[in-house]
């Protein structure tokens, strides 16, 4: 495509209104080469290097980087890169990170980077505004997307509950009474162990609590943990301890709001 600065020129006169559009210039490479490319990045991320890019749920292709500036220093800083594009099928979104100096035991790109790209694109994917035709590549049995509730009565919203099986907690039971508020939002990914906070226009406000440490804790615990809380969890990653989380330890936040973990396999000593 030709590059366009231009979107469209407008008449301070009339007001009327021409679009600018684009000029395809030229086909850089055939529509076979291109899959065969995707496939070869989607590749990389599913059994390679990449891994760490891998955002569940969805084809995610990339190619990790790691460079040296100069090579005759062999004190200088490495660089550490990781190129992300999903969905593979239909790419719409590309992500670059690039990491000059990283500390820590790693300083390749798969590391150090994809991490990033993963968190990236997956907080695209949770954002139900930004996502269109982004592909979901397997049902996850283990999470739900939240449906909106705000300004339905008691009375439908146990409706409801009682037709999908979904966990709320109401602090009304005047079936008129609206939903003001709910936490977490609609559209947000959820365990399906979690629950869905609401208030109503006739009670308290959702009462706030501390964002536990859930660092190196399973899968297992960090369910139990939030759960008593009354923190909702999404969970990327199957196998390990936490290695991320947001919020941080020690924010507080509204009861009902999403806590996000990475979970991944701890490095052995010297690898």
């Amino acid at each position: 495509m030709k590059p366009q600065v231009v979107l469209k020129e407008e008449d301070t006169n009339t007001g009327s209104q021409k679009n600018i559009g684009s000029e395809e210039v030229r086909q850089i490479v055939s529509a076979e080469t291109s899959k065969e490319l995707r496939d070869m990045l989607r590749s990389v991320v599913a059994t390679g290097t990449g891994r760490n890019a891998e955002v569940k749920g969805f084809s995610v292709g990339g190619k990790s980087g790691t460079s040296e500036p100069d090579y005759s220093d062999k004190t200088a800083e490495y660089i550490a890169s990781f190129m992300g594009v999903a969905p593979t099928t239909d790419p719409e979104y590309a992500v670059l990170v690039i990491i000059r100096a990283p500390k820590g035991k790693s300083r390749q790109g798969g590391q150090v980077a994809a991490p990033v790209v993963s968190q990236i694109l997956k907080d695209i994917f949770t954002n139900t505004k930004l996502v269109t035709n982004a592909e979901r590549t397997e049902a996850n049995a283990n999470e739900i997307k939240t449906k909106d509730f705000v300004g339905k009565t008691v009375k439908e919203v146990n409706e409801i509950v009682k037709a999908e099986g979904i966990n709320v907690v109401l602090n009304s039971k005047n079936p008129e009474s609206k939903v003001t508020k709910q936490l977490p939002r609609a559209g947000t990914i959820i365990d399906k162990s979690g629950k869905i906070y609401l208030n109503t226009d006739d009670s308290e406000s959702i009462k706030q609590v501390e964002v536990p440490d859930l660092k190196k804790k399973t899968k297992a615990e960090v369910i139990s943990i939030l759960n008593a809380r009354g923190l909702n969890v999404n969970i990327d990653g199957t196998e390990g301890v936490v290695m991320i989380q947001d919020p941080n330890p020690g924010q507080t936040v509204d009861t009902g709001n999403v806590v996000k973990v990475t979970i991944k396999k701890e490095l052995a000593e010297g690898h």
